[in-house]
């Protein structure tokens, strides 16, 4: 949750930063009274690959992704207000990418070569005499997720600063979307050879949610600090707005009907959203 985070991986009992408003918030009451900001960018480049095997077929397919996550943004800014009453009081905030942050672009999908692969074996149980193969696939899918996440949070000191709790709350906004386009390519002799399903599905989920944040720290001695950090779950329903949603068979033979029927069954249970999910 902060770039520094790289460089030290045991942030929950740190007192030294803006930052510790992400891993340890009661120790914003510990800090010296003043203002203190965090700005930080994290800049990914993913290694992702895929493999789709058939060893009915002998269909082997490689999938893959390279393309680079700019940023990955985060702001923290405090203000400890010093002594009120018997110890410091301090406020907080926090901002920024809390899950996923970016952009994949995949030149396959080994759910939808799986699903190729079904309605090839489908075909041939139906009737054996309509010997089907997923010769290829010729797919781009293009997906997306962004959580982002901004909170407050308020610390208060006691016992000369022996321990000090804090309790804040973080809103969420999330959104998701898929554009997945492009062709099953299948093969059926009693149909005439070679035909395809040409796919255009376009969707997108949203919502909205929030949690809770608690913190204890504890000085003992000194220079020892012990840090508890407590987060609550966030609720997130999201709901479905799916704007295109087409599956169409390329071929007019004989087994136009059936190819009609498979092509709706891929529509319906691989690429149809709709509705609400948890």
């Amino acid at each position: 949750l902060s770039a520094d985070f790289l460089m030290n991986q045991s942030r929950n009992a740190a007192t030294d930063s803006a930052t510790i408003v992400a891993y340890n918030p009661a120790g914003t009451a510990l800090l010296n009274p003043g203002f203190y900001a965090s700005v930080s960018n994290q800049t990914l480049f993913p290694k992702l690959d895929e493999e789709f095997k058939d060893p009915d077929t002998g269909l082997d397919e490689k999938y893959k992704n390279r393309k680079i996550i700019p940023a990955i943004p985060h702001f923290y800014m405090v203000y400890n207000m010093g002594n009120a009453g018997i110890g410091n009081l301090a406020f907080s905030m926090k901002g920024g990418i809390i899950a996923s942050g970016g952009t994949f672009d995949w030149d396959g999908t080994t759910a939808l070569a799986y699903t190729g692969s079904h309605v090839a074996d489908t075909i041939t149980g139906f009737n054996s005499a309509w010997t089907t193969e997923l010769t290829s696939t010729d797919i781009k899918q293009t997906v997306s997720s962004l959580y982002f996440g901004l909170g407050f949070n308020a610390a208060y000191s006691m016992l000369s600063d022996r321990v000090s709790l804090s309790a804040g709350a973080q809103g969420i906004t999330a959104k998701d979307t898929s554009d997945i386009s492009g062709k099953l390519n299948f093969n059926t002799p009693d149909f005439g050879g070679e035909w395809n399903m040409d796919i255009d599905s376009t969707w997108e989920r949203k919502t909205k949610g929030y949690n809770f944040t608690f913190g204890l720290d504890v000085r003992p001695i000194e220079k020892l600090t012990i840090g508890v950090r407590y987060e609550t779950e966030a609720a997130l329903r999201f709901k479905y707005d799916q704007d295109t949603n087409d599956v169409t068979s390329s071929t007019t033979s004989s087994g136009q009907l059936i190819v009609d029927l498979a092509a709706e069954k891929v529509k319906t249970d691989a690429l149809e959203f709709k509705g609400k999910t948890d």
